[in-house]
């Protein structure tokens, strides 16, 4: 890892703080988003090396260990940091900042006890082999274990996000699968869904998707303050969801389906894209309204409007209401990766990493040779309001975005050729910063 670009570029935010994980030798590692609570900074990752999280915690190369951090708002000092080593462990990532604090969920497959907490067992599958039990944690805002459970869901497949007030939305992979109030069998093209309580109890389930021969793959899910869940998925065929008949043909295509706070199905969309691999990742916002984004080829019908050009990277944002409505839509020609979206008093904020030019809408930038940073406001119609980069001679990549009193949090990952890596062992592996204007 190299420095922080946060200077370099046509900078409209300026750094306030940083803060970095600092590591030797041979590092595996993963981030989930970073999220703020109260004023401070909360984040979670996996890491598998020799690293000092954040001046607190160290961690070990022989094993590998979920750990959590909290860094003050104001200066970005380490509140508190915690590491749980897991053995076995497989995947991860982390919800959201519900009711009783930050929740943290992965996979794993030989008994564990995080620091606090009870000794978690995985389950047996009965239907695959190997398999990877999904545990659910709950890191209180001083760091202490508020739960921890182990739940009947395979991790390859899941996805989990959490509401403000507590409540969990996750999906699950075409595996068996138990919340709470019985087994659903596998089957394919069929994912179960649920709605958990912020002990991980389950409050409502259900089985959605496509029959034989239509192909159904359930990717995330977003639940808002309304507990209105939406689930996003590729579709290649014919379903029927909430009454409506949902076709996409040729390619594998984005779908995305709203279940109400009961679990009923609400309504649906299907996006005709013209290339595979065309994955939406929603975000709720707190408004109740949910954006998905991703990264795309070619082109997206949506609707009647068809975003895109054929053989070209695309990058999209569509908002949606409450109740599934389209109300803009924002396409990128351009080769973006790491697509992140969040929220802030000056409207929505995207951030990712580009390699060589993009067009924001206010007047292009160019990168400094690799892989750079840029950030965007939209405002409500999805016009741009005003676009940056940010960038050196490292290739650097957004982990995590959120907002703080009109600031910006931003946690990357800058990385080097190998040959041209500085001389010693030690180097940065994620920097957290905290940007105003």
């Amino acid at each position: 890892g190299g420095g922080a670009p946060w200077t370099s570029g046509s900078a409209k935010y300026a750094p306030v703080w940083e803060a970095q994980i600092t590591c030797t030798g041979t590092v595996g590692s993963r981030f989930g988003d970073v999220f703020v609570h109260g004023g401070d900074v909360f984040l979670a990752g996996t890491l598998d090396g020799n690293c000092s999280v954040f001046g607190g915690e160290e961690t070990a190369a022989e094993s590998a260990a979920v750990i959590a951090a909290r860094l003050a708002g104001a200066d970005g000092a380490t509140v508190w940091t915690r590491a749980d080593v897991v053995d076995g462990l497989f995947g991860f990532d982390a919800a959201g900042f519900g009711s009783d604090g930050l929740v943290i969920h992965g996979g794993f497959d030989q008994p564990f006890q995080p620091a606090g907490g009870s000794l978690l067992e995985p389950v047996t599958f009965t239907d695959h082999s190997p398999a990877y039990t999904t545990f659910l944690m709950t890191v209180d805002p001083d760091g202490a274990l508020a739960s921890s459970r182990a739940l009947s869901v395979e991790q390859v497949g899941a996805h989990f996000d959490v509401e403000p007030a507590g409540a969990i939305a996750v999906v699950a992979g075409s595996y068996v699968t138990d919340f709470g109030s019985g087994p659903y069998t596998a089957e394919l093209s069929k994912n179960p869904i649920a709605q958990l309580d912020a002990a991980g109890n389950e409050v409502w389930s259900d089985i959605v998707g496509a029959d034989f021969p239509a192909l159904f793959f359930a990717h995330e899910v977003a639940i808002n303050p309304d507990r209105t869940t939406l689930l996003t998925a590729s579709l290649l065929g014919g379903m029927t969801f909430a009454g409506d008949e949902l076709e996409t043909s040729d390619k594998s295509s984005p779908v995305t389906l709203l279940f109400d706070a009961a679990g009923e199905p609400v309504r649906a969309l299907a996006l005709q894209a013209s290339d595979e691999g065309c994955v939406l990742h929603p975000l709720a916002l707190s408004d109740g309204s949910f954006v998905v984004s991703g990264t795309c080829w070619g082109t997206l019908a949506i609707g009647a409007e068809v975003v895109g050009t054929p053989g070209t990277p695309l990058a999209i944002a569509i908002r949606l209401s409450g109740t599934g409505d389209v109300s803009w839509v924002r396409a990128l020609e351009a080769p973006i990766d790491r697509f992140h979206v969040t929220e802030s008093p000056a409207g929505l904020i995207l951030a990712g990493s580009f390699h060589d030019t993009i067009d924001l809408g206010d007047g292009p930038h160019t990168s400094a040779g690799r892989a750079d940073i840029f950030l965007a406001a939209l405002d409500p119609s999805g016009a741009t309001l005003w676009s940056q980069r940010m960038g050196d001679e490292w290739d650097n990549t957004i982990e995590g975005l959120a907002e703080l009193d009109g600031d910006l949090i931003v946690t990357s990952i800058s990385s080097l050729d190998p040959d041209a890596a500085p001389a010693g062992d030690g180097f940065t592996l994620l920097n957290v910063a905290r940007l105003s204007e």
